[in-house]
């Protein structure tokens, strides 16, 4: 179907009618408060979340306190950093290290934020 889409078909050519009545709008998940799940490990070790942005300067995760920033070098060389990578989605990363060996993670873990 994706690809009769991507040529440009109307949605009717691409399969079976749907009638729109039988629709069901799935219900809009809040964030769990103060957690974030890890969606994805880079090959550099960075952590990609699920999870917003904190508001204020640092935050605390699994016992570390995190700076909140713009690019690594918002942390000093070996420190943790939580910012909003290039695709829009709150990565916590270490200057120079991996955030997944530092904090024992892997894709699916939760983190508490404090």
């Amino acid at each position: 179907m994706a690809g009769h889409l991507a040529a440009g078909d109307p949605l009717a050519a691409a399969g079976v009618a749907i009638d729109p009545a039988t629709l069901v709008r799935l219900p809009v998940l809040s964030p769990r408060a103060g957690k974030v799940a890890v969606v994805e490990v880079d090959g550099f070790g960075n952590l990609i979340t699920d999870g917003a942005l904190p508001a204020g300067p640092r935050v605390r995760i699994a016992g570390h306190d995190i700076v909140v920033g713009r690019t690594f070098g918002d942390a000093p060389v070996g420190e943790l950093v939580i910012y909003e990578d290039s695709a829009g989605d709150v990565a916590i990363a270490v200057n120079g290290g991996s955030a997944a060996a530092m904090l024992g993670v892997r894709t699916g873990d939760e983190l508490e934020l404090a």
